[in-house]
């Protein structure tokens, strides 16, 4: 009977705590694919472009939703390979000063399908779970697998806009508004609830009570 009482003084604790924490997996940070995973036949060009001797890499900014942080999962983005060497480089950028900033996390992709063929979605899968704050913009950037990649980042279909960056092309445009460049693409990543007050109440209140029923079978056992 004694290894029954404390086993139920355990489970007590066990469950109690369990109820105070909800656990979400695979929530959607941000999300501008339409219906079925759609998008856009046309996009951004990622390349060399001969005709004026600059590269054309791009980042397009997301900002995660006030009142909830989210620890980074994956992220999945519509993009197909040209010509060249069928590989692009997929980073996570912290933002700085409304310009993509840190490197968070990044990726090599190969096997793009071919252009014009609308492909599914390209995965990558976080190792690092950065941190996504809320209510904190970053930036999603691809680039080229060397120079002779020429890929295509597609458009979203569904009219989403927003800030769009040129990188490494030495002219540094900024796209903002209704002009900006938005490429489709997916973030997910998972978040704790936090406990209400009166469950983590509930809780103490629960083993306490798990507890004294141990407490009082210990001393009437002693009595006897």
């Amino acid at each position: 009977m004694k290894s029954m009482t404390k086993g139920f003084v355990i489970a007590a604790a066990v469950v109690c705590l369990g109820a105070a924490t909800s656990v979400r997996a695979g929530v959607v940070v941000f999300n501008d694919f339409g219906p079925g995973d759609s998008y856009g036949a046309s996009g951004y060009e990622l390349g060399y472009d001969h005709n004026v001797g600059l590269t054309s890499e791009i980042a397009c900014g997301f900002t995660v939703a006030a009142g909830q942080n989210y620890t980074l999962s994956e992220i999945d983005f519509a993009a197909s390979i040209v010509s060249g060497t069928n590989a692009i480089g997929v980073a996570l950028l912290a933002d700085s000063g409304g310009v993509p900033g840190t490197t968070l996390e990044s990726w090599t992709v190969s096997g793009l399908g071919q252009y014009p063929a609308l492909t599914p979605p390209e995965v990558v899968i976080s190792t690092l779970h950065p941190t996504l704050l809320a209510g904190q913009q970053y930036w999603l950037a691809l680039t080229m697998g060397d120079s002779t990649t020429f890929a295509v980042w597609h458009n979203n279909s569904i009219g989403v806009t927003g800030p769009g960056y040129v990188i490494s092309d030495g002219r540094g445009t900024l796209y903002e508004g209704d002009t900006g460049f938005v490429g489709a693409f997916r973030v997910e990543g998972t978040s704790s609830a936090v406990p209400e007050p009166s469950t983590l109440a509930g809780a103490g209140i629960a083993v306490f009570l798990g507890l004294g029923y141990a407490w009082r079978r210990r001393k009437a056992k002693h009595t006897a």
